[in-house]
């Protein structure tokens, strides 16, 4: 049931691959669109930490996703139950709204199999 959940956000136009980490940033499990396609989860996993930090030290409250917009794509990185983390990558086509929309509605599942 995990995968197909994780499998799920690559069929949403434009995503190019989804892949879940545990609490300690390994891998769970990934899926992706195109061939010899990876993503950066090591630099992933440091920026939703650093994000953490800076919000904990400006009490600015929780850290729930991080929204990454360039010229090469989009990508969403989300904090889910249990210290997991949700990494979607995409090319210029996917709306940020959307994959937000997608990973909150996915949240209840994901507390549920994590």
């Amino acid at each position: 049931m995990l995968q197909r959940l994780v499998a799920g956000f690559c069929r949403i136009k434009g995503v190019q691959g989804a892949t879940l980490l545990d609490a300690q940033g390994f891998h769970v499990v990934g899926f992706a669109n195109i061939a010899d396609f990876g993503q950066d989860t090591d630099n992933a996993a440091t920026c939703l930490h650093m994000a953490e930090a800076i919000a904990a030290e400006h009490n600015l409250g929780n850290v729930d996703q991080l929204w990454f917009e360039s010229d090469n794509g989009v990508m969403v990185i989300a904090n889910l139950a249990a210290g997991h983390t949700l990494l979607l990558s995409g090319d210029t086509t996917p709306n940020l709204g959307r994959l937000r929309h997608e990973v909150n509605k996915a949240r209840p599942a994901f507390a549920e199999l994590v």
